[in-house]
């Protein structure tokens, strides 16, 4: 007769009644979360590697969420400006929300949607979908910053 392991199942051919895949019914089972990480090889790019180094690390997240929001507060301020000078508003949602409710009721709405996806970004950081939105978001408020202030030059 086969000796019995630690976990239950027999050694051998035969299994016993108290096998672990009929224990496992009984068991809360939480399956493997990936991350998105687990099937690339990080020495193969450097761009896989500084995406990876921004998720394990709480600080540069943090400092790319702070900068992130940021850029958003100068995109009101560059706004606000351009507004005062006799631009108009190129977003259609915001523009809707300052014929009805006037302009600070568009940024405030516009600040706090930026605080939602921040703290949902905050919390998925460990996911690489999440540190790509997280990098595409700076990097796309630093051209539209830069554009305003190349209007605002202008005007």
């Amino acid at each position: 007769m086969p000796d019995l392991q630690a976990d239950g199942a027999l050694v051998g051919s035969r299994r016993s009644l108290r096998d672990r895949r009929r224990r496992g019914l009984l068991l809360m089972h939480v399956p493997e979360r990936r991350l998105g990480w687990d099937r690339r090889r990080l020495t193969d790019s450097p761009v896989e590697q500084l995406l990876h180094g921004i998720s394990v690390r709480d600080g540069l997240a943090l400092c790319l969420i702070a900068g992130v929001v940021v850029a958003n507060v100068a995109d009101v301020l560059l706004t606000s400006a351009l507004l005062q000078r006799g631009a108009t508003e190129a977003n259609a949602l915001l523009l809707s929300i300052m014929a009805t409710q006037g302009i600070p009721a568009a940024f405030g709405f516009k600040m706090l949607a930026c605080l939602a996806v921040v703290g949902l970004v905050w919390a998925l950081r460990r996911h690489r979908s999440a540190v790509i939105l997280l990098v595409a978001w700076l990097s796309a408020y630093a051209l539209l910053n830069i554009y305003q202030a190349c209007l605002f030059v202008i005007r």
